[in-house]
């Protein structure tokens, strides 16, 4: 994992973000926690937790 990916995820988790996926799907969300291979957050809608495989995401942005 780089430096600038695993900074920019320290500083979101805990913090609402919108996940945006490579086929353009989007997930709102609380970042929970994340490792070298997933992303995993709490659903906006459900609150049930999401893992999401980072090969998958094109971007992760705060709301």
């Amino acid at each position: 994992m780089g430096n600038v990916e695993e900074k920019h995820l320290k500083e979101l988790c805990g913090k609402k973000v919108r996940v945006f996926m490579n086929n353009g799907y989007q997930e709102k969300g609380v970042l929970a926690e994340f490792d070298e291979r997933v992303i995993v957050i709490k659903s906006e809608h459900t609150g049930c937790p999401y893992i999401i495989y980072k090969d998958n995401v094109s971007t992760v942005k705060p709301m």
